[in-house]
């Protein structure tokens, strides 16, 4: 069934949403706050530090705002769901605990042809006196609901700057970064359960989009807003490639303007572009056989030439044993009981020279397997 465009400009009911000290800790370990140097931020890893008093991470605001979907923009599929963008705006420092009503209204759903891109606005204010602490935009990308003639949103304005950062910082996360930053409230299976990660597309969970973001966040608040969340306005983000947990994130900085703004008080406005990159992994070891061949790719239906690519561009022989893996992923008693012949068929494909996507041809492979399931048959051991 198609998305429920009727829903663009609709609001939710207001909810009344509270956090405690223990909680902004938690999402600041979960962002990689104190990995490799435990000692540098205290203030926000601590409540008891010696001469510090505890401070909340701006980007704890996506956490307040995260997760309210009273409105409904119809039904899909949550494994073929990504963060797309992500917009936040402090109107004023978040407190390490607190309470703010939050609302969220659907600002447009857009066709992008592969699928529908929904933004969402998310206002949270004061509930003693209605002020405004922060506004969240959010743009969720859902692959194959698109294609149904609507528009498809306004044109990005943003470009990677072409000159060289004024500085790159490197912040490395843990192996288990994500299975930590889900303790914060997004508890997708993207991002803990293999099975699902390769339902979605992807050889293995990829880190949180927000995780990601928020220690994007860390980097402006320490090297643009002097480690000080008052001077910290507001950060937005598109998310255009995965990131893996383990992966060491670079940040490069440009500074864009640098001024001051009228009022009663002078005060340094500071605008920063930045771009966070990580080297892209697989999953799993493949087994590079041969390089060079210009052999012709067979040619699979939802295969890779219709996939995001990510992951090795070398040209590489992938053993047949690997689609077996991918296969007992995705149906182990399948794989037990499947066809010889299929199976063979299916390892004669997979014998070929793959070229950039490997693993999302090797997925694809598995997944039409899967798909055209023979009629269950005894089969000797493959």
């Amino acid at each position: 069934m198609p998305l429920r465009l009727s829903s663009v400009g609709e609001t939710s009911r207001a909810v009344q949403v509270s956090w405690v000290e223990r909680d902004t800790l938690l999402y600041a370990i979960g962002v990689g706050a104190g990995i490799d140097a435990p000692d540098q931020e205290l203030a926000f890893t601590t409540e008891n530090s010696n001469g510090l008093t505890q401070q909340a991470l701006p980007t704890f605001g996506v956490i307040v705002a995260s997760g309210y979907d009273d409105v409904d923009v119809g039904p899909y599929d949550d494994a073929q769901l990504v963060h797309a963008e992500q917009f936040v705006e402090l109107h004023r420092p978040l407190p390490t605990a607190g309470e703010l009503t939050v609302t969220m209204t659907i600002e447009g759903i857009f066709d992008k042809g592969s699928g529908a891109l929904v933004r969402r606005r998310v206002d949270a204010v004061d509930p003693t006196d209605g002020a405004a602490v922060l506004t969240s935009r959010s743009s969720m990308f859902i692959r194959g609901e698109g294609g149904f003639g609507g528009d498809r949103g306004p044109a990005d304005q943003w470009a990677s700057p072409t000159s060289a950062p004024d500085s790159v910082v490197t912040y490395p996360t843990r192996p288990e970064q994500a299975l930590l930053y889900r303790l914060s409230g997004d508890r997708n299976p993207l991002h803990s359960d293999p099975w699902f990660a390769l339902r979605g597309g992807f050889d293995r969970p990829i880190l949180h989009g927000l995780c990601s973001y928020g220690v994007a966040g860390r980097a402006l608040l320490h090297h643009v807003a002097e480690s000080n969340p008052a001077l910290f306005g507001s950060m937005g983000a598109r998310f255009t490639s995965p990131v893996y947990p383990g992966d060491t994130l670079s940040v490069a900085l440009w500074p864009m303007r640098r001024g001051h703004t009228s009022g009663s008080t002078d005060r340094t406005e500071r605008s920063c572009s930045i771009v966070v990159s990580s080297p892209s992994h697989l999953a799993r070891p493949l087994s590079p056989v041969q390089a060079g061949s210009e052999r012709r790719r067979p040619s699979i239906p939802g295969g890779a030439r219709d996939r995001p690519k990510h992951g090795s561009r070398n040209v590489v022989l992938v053993a047949a044993s690997r689609v077996r893996s991918e296969i007992e992923l995705l149906d182990p008693v399948w794989a037990q009981r499947t066809s010889c012949r299929h199976v063979e068929e299916t390892h004669a494909e997979v014998r070929q020279y793959l070229r950039d996507d490997v693993v999302g041809y090797i997925r694809a492979i598995a997944l039409s397997a899967i798909r055209t399931r023979p009629r269950p048959e005894a089969c000797r051991q493959w």
